[in-house]
């Protein structure tokens, strides 16, 4: 009789005998697996940023500089895996450059950014991803492997990957001071969110709210595309106003591409039901705003803005605008509230907690870890920075 490690190897091994693995390394390829990453897609449960719109639109914006690779999976005619890849090149003192792999929307946009399998086949897909990144290290087609954001350090696909990776010799090491996230797990009804979050916020929420009904404030809720199009500038000046207030440039203006991105994006994923805009308006005038997309899985919310000078500010309108999204998010039915980048009090107050993103780089032994250490190097001498300059 087989132990438990012998049975799971004999299934792995079934698996893989029943799939094929496609690579892909140009757009047109990818392109054309629409309909099946679609399906996948919804199959999977997988979150916005693993879905075509999210990843082929950054491909589109940012394909002059990076090299694509992906690994479609398949068995028979259904796609049951697939995992997309960006090579780009950075630059160390004293002219060093370094080529990584990432993966596909992992640059200039926040996001959980992973591998998409089907069920009962992550580990097939972690099997096919080492094979090929295993062999793309060797022939030198890229110095390491650098998987940043993916949702810690249990996802299956990348867990199957790690080992795999380990056991052919090769160095996986996981940095310190990985980018923090803060989380909600919803419950089923809004008055159950409620209660489990302390009773002076919950105090705070119920006047806040009804101080902005008795001042005459709409709470607006956009999911048509048009709609989204036409109140979308708005969206971005009050960004502007809200960081400009605390000396600093919103990622609307410093971030490359960011305004267009989701300028395309926003209206797009409302058209399949995947994004919503909120606004509070007073008199026909917006003052605070909140982009946010969602599956059935996740509900995020990713960027807003707001006007410091408005008169109801002191009832704090933006916290008040994240509340009613969460109510929404509950009313979908969705599992998780992604407060998206930061651990401001706020998030806190509303009942988020900090769940560090998982983060991995993977890389040879011998004279080819050199770069790979150079950068490892380079990344803990930027945090030593940080924290000094943060206290």
């Amino acid at each position: 009789m087989m132990d438990r490690t012998g049975v799971l190897a004999y299934t792995l091994r079934k698996a893989l005998k029943s799939v094929n693995c496609q690579i892909i390394t140009n757009e047109n390829e990818l392109t054309a697996l629409r309909d099946a990453w679609d399906r996948l897609h919804r199959h999977a449960a997988g979150t916005v940023f693993q879905g075509f719109e999210w990843q082929m639109t950054w491909w589109r914006l940012y394909q002059n500089r990076h090299g694509l690779r992906a690994l479609a999976l398949w068995e028979k005619a259904d796609l049951v895996g697939l995992a997309c890849f960006f090579i780009d090149s950075i630059h160390l003192p004293l002219h060093l450059e370094l080529r990584r792999l990432r993966c596909l929307g992992e640059s200039k946009l926040y996001g959980e950014y992973c591998p998409l399998a089907a069920a009962g086949h992550e580990e097939a897909l972690g099997s096919f991803m080492a094979d090929d990144i295993f062999q793309q290290l060797k022939a030198g087609a890229f110095d390491f492997v650098d998987f940043h954001h993916y949702p810690g350090p249990a996802h299956p696909v990348i867990t199957a990957l790690l080992a795999n990776m380990e056991q052919r010799g090769m160095r996986v090491v996981h940095p310190s001071g990985a980018c923090p996230r803060v989380m909600l797990r919803l419950p089923e009804n809004w008055e159950a969110y409620l209660r489990q979050i302390s009773k002076n916020e919950r105090t705070n929420i119920r006047h806040g709210h009804k101080t902005l009904r008795a001042a005459g404030v709409e709470l607006e809720i956009l999911s048509d595309p048009a709609a989204i199009t036409s109140a979308y500038e708005e969206l971005v000046r009050l960004h502007g106003v809200a960081w400009k207030s605390r000396g600093q440039v919103g990622y609307y203006s410093k971030t490359e591409h960011f305004e267009e991105f989701h300028r395309l994006l926003a209206p797009t994923l409302a058209a399949g039901n995947m994004s919503r805009l909120y606004s509070y308006k007073r008199e026909g005038r917006r003052f605070a705003m909140l982009l946010n997309y969602f599956t059935p899985g996740l509900y995020c919310a990713y960027s807003s803005g707001r006007d410091p000078n408005v008169e109801l500010a002191k009832v704090s309108p933006g916290a008040l605008l994240m509340a009613e999204a969460i109510r929404d998010a509950i009313e979908l039915g969705c599992p998780l509230f992604d407060f998206m980048g930061g651990t401001e009090p706020y998030k806190l107050r509303l009942g988020g907690q900090v769940v560090p993103f998982g983060r991995a780089i993977v890389f040879d032994r011998g004279a080819r870890s050199l770069k790979a250490r150079a950068y490892l190097a380079a990344l803990a001498a930027r945090q030593r920075y940080e924290s000094i300059r943060s206290r």
